[in-house]
This record gives structure tokens, sequence and C-alpha cells, in this order.
């Protein structure tokens, strides 16, 4: 019995890694709940769930964030996200840091425009686009964190990282 219970919470959690990747985080969080209520989950599926509970304001079309609604103040995004479409979080007042994954590439024109509270972004690397007022009306500043947005290297005063040579983005 407890051989076929592994192999359907296995088959669970591939189903959810799939609709995570597709951006159907509402469904995700569905059948990570009924995991864990049949006992099927692990610390990882809680930590899963706790995410999910936030992942399900974001709007993500074909790799592309669109919107976030929710009212996190510190939100990691899921890697199925390439890129952060223009106002998508624009004058979410709540959100104070935001952690990006490798696979984001782009933040377009006014992504973070008027997220007032907005101090920390992390970034795991791979920004390679930063479009303009992108982090307009913010108190993010990356010459202030002093940290690269494409791979979180040092900055110098002129805004040159150390580690990649690439200018900040602004």
């Amino acid at each position: 019995m407890a051989a076929a219970q592994e192999s359907q919470a296995a088959q669970w959690a591939r189903l959810v890694d799939r609709y995570i990747e597709e951006g159907s985080f509402a469904d995700a969080e569905r059948l990570v709940k009924r995991m864990l209520e049949f006992g099927a989950g692990d610390e990882r599926t809680e930590r899963l769930y706790r995410s999910l509970q936030n992942w399900k304001y974001l709007d993500v079309r074909n790799g592309v964030l669109v919107r976030y609604t929710g009212r996190a103040s510190a939100l990691t995004l899921p890697g199925c996200i390439q890129v952060i479409e223009g106002g998508a979080f624009q004058d979410n007042r709540r959100l104070t840091a935001v952690t990006l994954p490798a696979s984001v590439r782009m933040i377009e024109d006014g992504a973070f425009r008027g997220c007032i509270n907005l101090k920390m972004v992390n970034t795991q690397g791979g920004v390679e686009l930063v479009g303009k007022a992108a982090f307009e009306n913010t108190p993010y500043d990356p010459m202030r964190t002093g940290r690269c947005l494409h791979c979180g290297g040092e900055l110098s005063v002129f805004g040159k990282c150390k580690s990649c040579g690439r200018l900040r983005a602004k």
C-alpha cells in the first residue's frame, strides 16, 4: 500500500510541475492542497503550497508575467517566467521585496513603476534587459544597492559590474 501511495504522490508531483510550467497556479494550488490533505506531501510540498498562495495571483501567459494582483509584501517568482511585462506590478503599494528566478531575462518599461515600498530586488542572474522607468517612483535603485541585475555581482561607482562587465540598467 505504501508503494502505491508513493507512486500516486509522484504522479501528482509531476502534474503540479506541469501546472506551474503552464502558469496554472490555481490548479497547482488545489492539487498540492489535496496532496497535503492525503499525507502525500513532504517539506518541499509544504513550501510549494505557501508559494502558491501568492502565485495564484500571477497572470502568466507563455512565460510573460502580465500582471500580479496579490497582496504579498515579499514575493519569489516561479521559474516559468521569462519576461516581466510593463506595468505588471505598477502601483503595488504592498510589495517591499521581489526575488527573480534565473529564467527572467527582461523587465519591461514601467514594470514596477509606482511600487513605493519596493526596496529590494534579488536576482538569480539572467536579467539581460531592463526597460526605461522599470523602477520609476520606487525606493529601489540598483546603484544604491550596489548589485547587478544580470549576475548579482558588485557594481562600481560608475555603474559597471565588476563580475560581468555590464553597465547598470536604468
